[in-house]
């Protein structure tokens, strides 16, 4: 059984050319802006990582850096940390006492630390309520969910805007 309605569509479309020719460019350009604003955001947690690491020489602080954005697969990474021996120890400790000393080069400093955090890491400011010192890449990312976000939907306006 079969239905005429004697209503034909005809659709033509204008413009074909330029259409599949930005289509095509969409994934080259969508690769371009989300490295550019995944770096900015990678640039920011760094900058977060670096108010929170704990200081004593400042080394540790210094060491931070945010590196490329790579993609891999279909996901795009970037890398923000340091290349320093006792980061993540630094990082992960916890410490439960009041008071500790500190060792340097063989000498003794004792009750420099409180808490875990030493004279210099006390004297940082506190960051959007998170104190300096333990746990500081991890607080830094955690910082860095709002940028994200934030990032996520420049990229989309860039992309579909652009193209």
């Amino acid at each position: 059984m079969s239905f005429n309605t004697g209503i034909n569509v005809n659709i033509e479309l204008e413009n074909w050319d330029e259409f599949a020719d930005a289509m095509a460019r969409v994934p080259k350009h969508f690769d371009k802006v989300m490295k550019e604003e995944l770096k900015l955001v990678a640039l920011q947690a760094e900058r977060y990582a670096r108010q929170l690491a704990p200081r004593d020489t400042g080394e540790l602080e210094n060491s931070i850096h945010a590196g490329a954005v790579k993609r891999e697969g279909n996901t795009f990474v970037v890398y923000v940390g340091t290349n320093m021996e006792y980061a993540m120890y630094v990082h992960e400790l916890n410490s439960t006492r009041p008071t500790g000393d500190k060792y340097d080069k063989g000498v003794k400093i004792p009750n420099y630390y409180t808490w875990g955090r030493g004279k210099q890491t006390i004297l940082k400011s506190n960051v959007k309520g998170l104190l300096p010192g333990r746990k500081y890449l991890r607080n830094a990312i955690v910082l860095t969910d709002l940028h994200i976000e934030t990032a996520m939907k420049r990229a989309i306006e860039r992309v579909f805007g652009e193209v």
